[in-house]
């Protein structure tokens, strides 16, 4: 409810010149094997939360074909390093079972958090930084001014829990805690 009144509140309020632009932006963004997605390459509305059992976090990385898969949407800033990556599938087909196996090189996935409505524990914003040669990540954090879009928020008119949930820097939704959940708009 809240995040369909957030949305509808954000429709009214954007310009046309920025809508056009956010139009025109692809859904993913591959760059050598960094893939960057907003929720996941499956739906930019999926949650990949850290506690994502392993083999949907393998599975969601292998599809977008990177080794560093890049997304959003949990606000939850995050680095997950699968390593010694085996997938093993059984299907059944009328009697028989067949297996197959995969196997795949280290895999990671890497979410920056936000720079809005941290959901971390803390009101502040959060980037990465990604050294391609070393494949090193650097999750990076700063302080800002959250008390000003807490008066923005209210000063606006939107549910005063928009503005409790960033000073907090905490979810307060419905089946956040769901990593299955997927969003809808």
């Amino acid at each position: 409810m809240r995040g369909r009144q957030a949305h509808e509140w954000t429709n009214r309020e954007i310009n046309p010149e920025v809508r056009e632009f956010l139009a025109q932006l692809p859904l993913s963004l591959w760059e050598d094997n960094l893939c960057f997605v907003h929720g996941s390459p499956n739906s930019q509305h999926e949650y990949m939360l850290p506690e994502i059992d392993a083999f949907t976090a393998l599975e969601r990385v292998m599809s977008s074909g990177a080794e560093v898969l890049f997304c959003g949407h949990t606000h939850v800033p995050y680095v997950r390093t699968l390593k010694d990556s085996h997938l093993q599938v059984q299907v059944k087909q009328s009697s028989q079972v067949q297996s197959r196996h995969f196997t795949a090189a280290v895999k990671r996935i890497v979410n920056a958090g936000s720079v809005g409505e941290p959901r971390h524990g803390r009101p502040n914003a959060t980037y990465v930084i990604y050294e391609t040669e070393t494949q090193q990540v650097t999750l990076r954090e700063v302080e800002y001014d959250y008390q000003k879009t807490c008066a923005a928020i209210i000063e606006k008119g939107l549910p005063p829990i928009f503005a409790w949930r960033l000073a907090r820097g905490l979810e307060f939704a419905e089946r956040a805690d769901d990593p299955s959940h997927v969003c809808e708009r």
